[in-house]
């Protein structure tokens, strides 16, 4: 579980106090990152999204060409 990893990444450095684990548990260090707020960020960065934004006509991305 995730206080098993903690602890065992503290047995190489006990002077470390807190982990930022927010990727595994959601609890960010910031304390101001909402549900609300990662799934408009999951919308805003999904693929029919970003696709809507080729139909539009803006350039995501350059490609090479001979």
């Amino acid at each position: 579980d995730l206080e098993d990893l903690v602890d065992s990444c503290r047995k190489f450095n006990p002077r470390i106090k807190a982990f930022d684990t927010s990727v595994f548990d959601g609890k960010y260090v910031t304390g101001d990152v909402s549900k609300e707020y990662l799934e408009k960020l999951e919308a805003r960065r999904s693929d029919n999204a970003k696709q809507k934004h080729v139909a539009d006509g803006e350039v995501i991305g350059l490609h090479n060409y001979q």
